[in-house]
């Protein structure tokens, strides 16, 4: 096992990570979810995101809260937001991140 994937398993006991996902149920209704992805498994989890199809999100974190519909109502957006800190803009700071440290490395 690489050190990074240990430090990733580590991190899964700690925190996750929450992703607004949407998509349609197995009988073409729309629903979104607010998933506690495992930092192990984030990877993982977008990749099948990005490729579509039918996805067990219970296999890359705990759903936090679902419901039908493509988005949550402002009003369950502002429960998940104040509950759980949530930064809509998580995912665009972590790839900045990442490009500086990149950076910084050439």
């Amino acid at each position: 096992m690489t050190a990074f994937i240990h430090t990733l398993r580590q991190a899964d006991r700690r925190m996750g990570i929450v992703e607004l996902c949407s998509g349609k149920t197995a009988w073409g209704e729309d629903f979104y979810a607010y998933l506690n992805v495992s930092p192990s498994k984030y990877e993982e989890y977008k990749k099948a995101h990005i490729i579509g199809g039918a996805v067990d999100l219970t296999e890359y974190g705990e759903v936090l809260e679902a419901g039908f519909g493509s988005e949550p109502t402002k009003q369950v957006r502002e429960q998940m937001a104040k509950k759980y800190n949530i930064d809509r803009k998580f995912e665009e700071k972590i790839q900045q991140q990442i490009s500086r440290l990149w950076n910084d490395k050439i």
